[in-house]
């Protein structure tokens, strides 16, 4: 990659002679251009040896992973010997649907079964009128084998994936079901650990696991997908709880089972349904299904079954019908395929941006004209409080701001307590401001998306929902905020922003469902923050004691502490010079005071900043990009 960037470079390189003025000039002009593709070129180059890297090092960091977890013979014999000790051991009825697979798929499906180690289940395969006399024969296969736990229903005709799996719910007898497709494979550990959960957890309703990809062969494991714990905004926006999954049989019987017309999104619409229903919805955090990726498959390409994304679409708007009926919601389709509610307004109340700074006026200016020309939600006020400025830029900027808008668009206030304090500062301007919701909002940030108010507010006025966040992107495209993780980061495991410093425009597998999806998240940024004004003051506002530094997590940590949920919105972006005016934690920030800070966080929220549920913990604490922790540690704890 490097020799293909110098080659490139070199190759584009003008040659300048000695000529004529206007020549010279235009050849001067032609470089000048040259050079600034050129730059553009090495960026693009520079980014793809980054991604391949990238790719390179997650590849070896999962192989090492499974490696590491993948149950081994004694440890299937151990956890068969655990499981007859149970105090709860119900039946799980394993639903699964078959179509002329592959017998080599098909046998490896079936085996998967067989080799639990977890042994009260029954397996209900419904063949779907297969043609193919290969599967048909593996079919017989397993029947001959006599085991009293394999029911095999022949239908008469091709009902299609939803009616042949209704009709193996009707043969379950299983207090649980489970969810299997027939060129897929289940983890030896599967049942047990969903059983094992249930131990501690006997209200579940509802258990998944996270997943991964296997090669055609079956042999290479690869593309995990490490989810969070439950988040019912998160499966509003794709389906990411798929496989592994277990569902209280009664529960799938009362909703109705798998709708027939959802063809190719059936499971996103059951699950759907069925969180409508519970929220005993429990997630456990190790990889225990394998899909397998051969041409034709979702697992390979969602472009392979055309007709999926019509019926997401379709299975969510009745979602937001039956849920949310007295909410307008617009769907659109966001970045890689992932679905983005936007919810219509039921008022449009006064929204209050409160912009602390001091001098920096050229960083001030941008925020402030960003907002005046790009926002398209025109009931809002901008709250600049000023802490001390000193330089007669600013002062000049202050008085040109009042002759164009007067006091009604946008007030400057003074607050010139010392030593600065953001919290109090924030406070301050909540206390000064007039609307009904409140945006924090730095003064070194830069609107990108015009809608940016009227969609943080269709989140921010829904009851059940306090801070409300957006993606922050540093000016080179790469992603600076994309929500709040307790427990990580290098420097002090009080909080970290995951995703931070990757491409802004990514193609990581184990990045994209985290930074590119709405999702329930612990916290926000008060960089840019939007909470109701009776949410704000029924916690407090900030608290004063962190003067700099993890007052937003503070602030968002009472939100939940409240029984509120924090969201983070992708599709709203800003532009994040960080720290511009207070200087970057690690840079020019006193140490002793983050020190300090991060003391007194855990002294007030300990446990909470050990386990994020909205994060999963096979990811390396100490790193913020999505490393896997590759040190031995038990899956569950």
């Amino acid at each position: 990659m490097k020799k293909q960037i110098i080659s490139k470079v070199k190759s584009r390189i003008p040659v300048v002679k000695r000529t004529s003025y206007d020549v010279e000039k235009a050849r001067r002009e032609q470089s000048e251009q040259t050079v600034a593709q050129l730059a553009n070129d090495v960026s693009v180059l520079s980014r793809e040896l980054h991604r391949s890297r990238l790719s390179g090092r997650r590849d070896r960091e999962y192989t090492k992973w499974v490696a590491m977890h993948y149950p081994d013979s004694n440890m299937v014999a151990n956890q068969r010997s655990q499981s007859v000790s149970f105090a709860y051991q119900p039946k799980i009825s394993i639903i699964l649907p078959v179509y002329n697979t592959d017998p080599g798929y098909l046998r490896a499906c079936l085996d998967s079964v067989i080799r639990q180690s977890y042994v009260n289940w029954q397996l209900c395969i419904v063949d779907d009128a297969s043609s193919d006399k290969q599967t048909l024969g593996v079919l017989t296969e397993y029947k001959n084998k006599k085991d009293p736990r394999i029911k095999i229903k022949h239908s008469k005709r091709n009902g299609h994936i939803s009616v042949a799996s209704n009709l193996a719910i009707d043969m379950a007898e299983g207090e649980y079901i489970a969810l299997l497709d027939h060129d897929d494979v289940l983890w030896p550990n599967a049942l047990f650990e969903a059983v094992n959960f249930m131990q501690f957890h006997r209200d579940a309703d509802f258990i998944y696991s996270d997943e991964d990809k296997i090669e055609a062969d079956g042999f290479i494991h690869y593309n995990p997908y490490f989810k969070p714990d439950w988040s019912p905004h998160l499966l509003e926006c794709v389906n990411y709880i798929t496989h592994f999954s277990v569902l209280r049989t009664s529960l799938v019987r009362s909703v109705g089972g798998f709708d027939s017309h959802m063809v190719g999104t059936q499971d996103w619409d059951l699950f759907l349904r069925v969180s409508e229903k519970t929220d005993k919805i429990y997630h456990v955090p190790t990889v225990l299904y394998s899909w397998r990726a051969h041409e034709g498959s979702t697992a390979l390409s969602l472009d392979s079954k055309s007709y999926v994304l019509s019926n997401q679409e379709a299975a969510l708007s009745e979602h937001f019908k039956r849920s949310k009926p007295e909410y307008q919601v617009e769907l659109q389709r966001g970045a890689y395929n992932f679905w983005y509610a936007k919810y219509g307004l039921v008022a449009k109340p006064l929204v209050s941006i409160v912009i602390p700074t001091k001098d920096k006026v050229d960083y001030l200016r941008r925020c402030v004209e960003s907002i005046f020309e790009m926002t398209d939600y025109h009931r809002y006020e901008i709250v600049i409080v000023d802490t001390g400025s000193t330089e007669e830029d600013t002062k000049e900027y202050y008085r040109s701001l009042k002759e164009r808008y007067g006091d009604k668009k946008l007030r400057i206030k003074k607050f010139t307590k010392k030593p600065f304090n953001y919290s109090d500062t924030c406070n301050y301007g909540a206390q000064q401001a007039r609307g009904e919701y409140f945006i924090m909002l730095n003064n070194d940030t830069e609107v990108g998306t015009s809608s940016w108010i009227s969609d943080m507010l269709g989140y921010a006025q829904q009851p059940s929902i306090a801070a409300v966040g957006v993606k922050l992107l540093y000016p080179s495209g790469q992603i600076q905020h994309a929500g709040v993780a307790m427990g990580i980061g290098s420097l002090e495991p009080v909080a970290g922003h995951p995703g931070i410093q990757m491409d802004g425009i990514s193609t990581d597998n184990l990045q994209t469902p985290y930074t590119e999806t709405i999702r329930d998240v612990s916290g926000v940024t008060a960089a840019c923050l939007m909470v109701s004004k009776e949410k704000y003051w029924e916690v407090g506002g900030f608290d004063p004691i962190y003067r700099v530094t993890f007052n937003d997590v503070d602030l968002c940590l009472k939100f939940k502490e409240k029984g509120y949920t924090n969201i983070y919105l992708p599709f709203v972006q800003l532009n994040h010079h960080e720290s511009i005016s207070v200087g970057r934690a690690l840079e020019n920030r006193d140490m002793t005071e983050l020190n300090m800070s991060a003391k007194l966080m855990r002294k007030r929220w300990g446990i909470m900043l050990d386990y994020d549920p909205f994060y999963n913990q096979n990811f390396d604490i100490l790193s913020s990009q999505f490393d896997l922790d590759v040190n031995p540690r038990d899956a569950v704890k």
